[in-house]
């Protein structure tokens, strides 16, 4: 093989190993991942959606999605978490809505789950701890249970 035929074809290698770099990450970027957990009483389904946002970097838009069994449906976007701050606790209070802590936002879903308020600054007193949205052992974002997954403080830490 002459030297300029070897600088082309190793040239076309190197494109095309670019190319496949860049697109990898921006493939992975498409696909959300989601939890949920469905109210055994209720029937309130909770679906904690995560968008990534960033070709390299395990950043996530967050976005909530409640529906009820009486057919309303609704969604609001959510903190976004830029690192570290995946962790979403989910909490049932006395009256029957539901709070979501973060590390920086509680949202409170209404009890017939049709209104999502995030400007809360704490959850309910008086809530039960549920579970949490996070990555399992496996590295799979869903929602895990109290009995599996503690409650926790959500204290961001910096970086």
């Amino acid at each position: 093989m002459s030297a300029p035929r070897t600088v082309s074809v190793f040239r076309n290698v190197i494109l095309v190993l670019a190319g496949a770099a860049v697109f990898v990450p921006l493939t992975a970027m498409s696909h959300p991942h989601e939890g949920t957990f469905v109210g055994p009483a209720d029937g309130v389904r909770i679906v904690l959606q995560l968008q990534p946002i960033h070709p390299f970097l395990a950043e996530y838009r967050k976005t909530l999605v409640v529906s009820s069994t009486g057919g309303s449906h609704t969604s609001r976007e959510l903190f976004s978490d830029t690192g570290g701050y995946l962790r979403t606790q989910l909490y049932l209070a006395l009256d029957h809505s539901y709070y979501l802590k973060g590390y920086f936002d509680v949202a409170h879903v209404s009890s017939d789950a049709a209104h999502i308020t995030i400007d809360v600054t704490a959850v309910a007193v008086g809530a039960r701890y549920l579970g949490a949205f996070d990555e399992d052992a496996t590295r799979t974002f869903r929602f895990i249970s109290a009995r599996e997954s503690p409650e926790q403080p959500l204290v961001p830490s910096g970086g």
